[in-house]
Parts: structure tokens; C-alpha cells; sequence
């Protein structure tokens, strides 16, 4: 797996897992790979793996069963979104606005850009 410097490792790591719980790759109350299995997945030191899991049981995606590993949540999906919703308005957002005054886009071009990508969703699907 190949790190983004500018992130730490296990909120990448973090962020894999919530892929796989939005994706459907882990349903709620499936069970989430293994410490050990992460730590060998991304090639990384155990206890990195284990921050990844205490971070995503902080804030209630998974939920540790004694003897059986960590397993997701019936909200982790809601949460989930919650939290990468938070994440884009408060982080990425402002990053965009500043790039989009720099060049001149305006929210009616936005408008038209987002009106565009769901039409093409909709023929998509």
C-alpha cells in the first residue's frame, strides 16, 4: 500500500476500512479484518493496526467481540458519512472556493457541472 506523507498511516488505514463499510465489502455486523490481518495487508507494525482500530471504535464504527476480533457496527455506515460530510465542508471545501475565485468559477458554473454529473449518473445507472 502506498502512504500519503501528509496523513498519518492509521487514519489511512482508518480510511480503508470505512471504504470497505461504504463500498458493502463489510456490512454491519460483519467482521473486520484482523489486526494482524491489516498489519499485513498494508505492511505495516502491528501497533499501528491497533491505533487504526482503537480510532475506528472511538468513534463507533467497529465494536471488539472477546476472542472474535472487531466487528462493524449496525450505525458504522451513518457515521461514516457523517464524518467524511464534516471532513469536505470543513477541509476540502475552502481548499476548492480558493482555487474556484482564483480562476474565475462561479456556483452557477458549479450548478451546471453538478447538473451535468447527475445526468449522466441517471444514464448511467
Amino acid at each position: 500500500m502506498e502512504f500519503n506523507p501528509n496523513k498519518a498511516i492509521y487514519l489511512q488505514l482508518a480510511d480503508l476500512i470505512c471504504l470497505g463499510v461504504l463500498q458493502g465489502t463489510y456490512p454491519a455486523e460483519s467482521r473486520a479484518p484482523s489486526v494482524r490481518e491489516l498489519s499485513s495487508m498494508a505492511q505495516v507494525n502491528i501497533n499501528t493496526a491497533v491505533r487504526t482500530y482503537e480510532w475506528l471504535q472511538n468513534k463507533g464504527i467497529v465494536e471488539p467481540r472477546r476472542g472474535m476480533g472487531y466487528y462493524v457496527t449496525h450505525e458504522a455506515h451513518d457515521i461514516i458519512q457523517a464524518l467524511r460530510r464534516d471532513e469536505l465542508l470543513s477541509q476540502h471545501l475552502p481548499a476548492l472556493f480558493t482555487e474556484m475565485s482564483a480562476l474565475g468559477i462561479s456556483m452557477d458554473d458549479v450548478t451546471k457541472e453538478w447538473k451535468k454529473f447527475n445526468e449522466n449518473k441517471d444514464t448511467n445507472a
